[in-house]
C-alpha cells in the first residue's frame, strides 16, 4: 500500500528555494554595488586629487614666472617695484611684491589658478653657489690676501692684482712654506657681486617704519621658551624694553615679515630654531650659542654679533663693530656677515673674525660711507682651524 502523504512530505518546497536564491542574488548585488561605489569613489577622489595637483603645479609655475619677470625688471634698473597683480591668458593670477631684506631684495610671488594658490620667495643679489668653488676669493684691488701662522689653504684662490703672499698677522709669520696647495688666479679686476647700498638703505628705512608700528610691548626683560610663543604668534612687530633670551624656542615666519626690537641684548640658545622672514634688532649685542639653527633671519646689533658653539647660521648678520664666528659654528650659503654704517672712532679696529672649526660658506663684507674717516683698521680675519 502506498501512502501519498509520505511522498508529498519529502518533496522540496519550491517557494523556499526561490526565496533563498533571491536572498543570495540580493547579497551578491549588494556586494557588487558596494564594490562599484567604492571604485567610483576612489576614481573620483583620484581624479579630484589629480585636478588639484595639476592646478597647484600651474599655480607654482605662475609664481615662478612672477619671480622671473621681477628679476628681469630688476636687471633693467627697476629695483623697488610696488606690489602688482596681473592676469594671465589661462585665467591665472600673478601677484608680486619686492621688499628690501638686508642687502638683498626679497621677491614674494604668488601664483593663483582655479582654487589653488602658491607663494614662492627668492633672494635677489645673493652670491651664486658656484662662487664657492674656490677655497677663498678676495676682491680687494689694493691689498693682497695675506697668510700667516700654521694656516694652509687647500684649493684654488681668487685674488686681486696683489695676489697671495706670506706675511705677519698679529706678530706671527708663516711657519710652513707649503701654505697653499692649488692654483692662484690673479685678476686685475674681479667681476663679483657688489653690495648695493641703495638696497641696504631702503631696508633700513622700511625697518624704521616697522619700528614705528609696534603692536606688542613687553616691559622689562623677556624669556621666550618652547611654550611661550603667544606674543610672537599674535604680533608682527614686538618691542622688548630690556633684554631678550630665546631659549629652546621654534619660531617660523615663511611669508610675512616679523620684527622683534630689543632695547638691550639678545641671547639665542637652547637649540632654538628660527627661520623665515624674522628680523631681530638689538641696541646691544647679539649672542647665538648652543646648537641653535637660524635660516634667512636678519640679526642687526648696535654692538657686536657673536655666533658660537654648534650653531648653524644661514642668515644675515649686520653690525657696526665686530662679528665673530667661533667654536664649532657653521655658516651655510647664502649667509652674509656685514659691517655697515660704522660710526666708530677713527683709531678703532673693527673686524669680522672667523675662528670656528666648522664649515664656513659665507660672504663677508665691510661697507662704510665714503664720508667716514678711513684711518680706522678693518679686518676680515680667518683663523687657522676654519674649513
Amino acid at each position: 500500500m502506498i501512502h501519498c502523504g509520505s511522498i508529498v512530505s519529502h518533496l522540496p518546497d519550491k517557494s523556499k528555494q526561490r526565496g533563498s536564491i533571491l536572498v543570495a542574488v540580493l547579497v551578491i548585488l549588494m556586494v557588487l554595488l558596494t564594490i562599484f561605489l567604492s571604485a567610483l569613489t576612489y576614481c573620483l577622489s583620484r581624479y579630484g586629487q589629480h585636478i588639484k595637483d595639476t592646478n597647484k603645479t600651474t599655480a607654482s609655475m605662475l609664481a615662478d614666472a612672477g619671480i622671473q619677470r621681477t628679476l628681469h625688471n630688476i636687471n633693467n634698473g627697476q629695483l623697488f617695484q610696488s606690489a602688482s597683480t596681473s592676469l594671465t591668458p589661462n585665467n591665472g593670477e600673478i601677484t608680486t611684491e619686492v621688499t628690501a631684506w638686508g642687502p638683498y631684495l626679497l621677491v614674494r610671488s604668488t601664483g593663483g589658478y582655479a582654487n589653488q594658490s602658491v607663494t614662492n620667495t627668492a633672494l635677489i643679489g645673493s652670491v651664486p653657489p658656484d662662487y664657492f668653488k674656490a677655497a677663498i676669493t678676495v676682491t680687494d684691488e689694493n691689498y693682497p690676501l695675506m697668510i700667516a701662522g700654521d694656516s694652509r689653504i687647500y684649493g684654488d684662490v681668487n685674488t686681486g692684482p696683489q695676489g697671495l703672499i706670506p706675511g705677519r698677522i698679529k706678530g706671527e709669520g708663516v711657519t710652513s712654506e707649503e701654505f697653499h696647495t692649488g692654483i692662484v688666479n690673479i685678476h686685475q679686476s674681479l667681476s663679483v657681486p657688489h653690495l648695493n647700498r641703495d638696497v641696504l638703505n631702503q631696508y633700513q628705512n622700511e625697518m624704521n617704519s616697522r619700528r614705528t608700528r609696534i603692536e606688542c610691548t613687553e616691559h622689562g626683560s623677556k624669556v621666550m621658551g618652547p611654550e611661550s610663543n603667544v606674543i610672537f604668534n599674535n604680533c608682527n612687530s614686538i618691542y622688548i624694553e630690556n633684554n631678550l633670551i630665546i631659549d629652546g624656542s621654534t619660531l617660523r615666519q615663511p611669508t610675512d615679515i616679523k620684527s622683534i626690537f630689543v632695547n638691550g641684548t639678545v641671547e639665542i640658545c637652547g637649540k632654538s630654531q628660527i627661520s623665515g622672514l624674522i628680523e631681530i634688532m638689538a641696541e646691544g649685542s647679539i649672542l647665538v650659542t648652543d646648537s641653535a639653527y637660524l635660516d634667512e633671519v636678519i640679526l642687526w646689533a648696535g654692538d657686536s654679533v657673536v655666533i658660537g658653539s654648534n650653531t648653524t647660521f644661514s642668515g644675515i648678520a649686520i653690525c657696526s663693530t665686530e662679528i665673530s664666528v667661533k667654536d664649532e659654528a657653521t655658516l651655510l650659503y647664502p649667509s652674509m656677515l656685514l659691517l655697515s654704517n660704522m660710526e666708530v672712532p677713527s683709531d678703532a679696529e673693527t673686524s669680522i673674525s672667523l675662528t670656528s672649526k666648522g664649515l664656513l660658506e659665507s660672504t663677508c663684507y665691510v661697507s662704510r660711507d665714503s664720508s667716514q674717516d678711513h684711518s680706522s683698521q678693518c679686518l676680515i680675519y680667518l683663523d687657522t682651524a676654519s674649513r
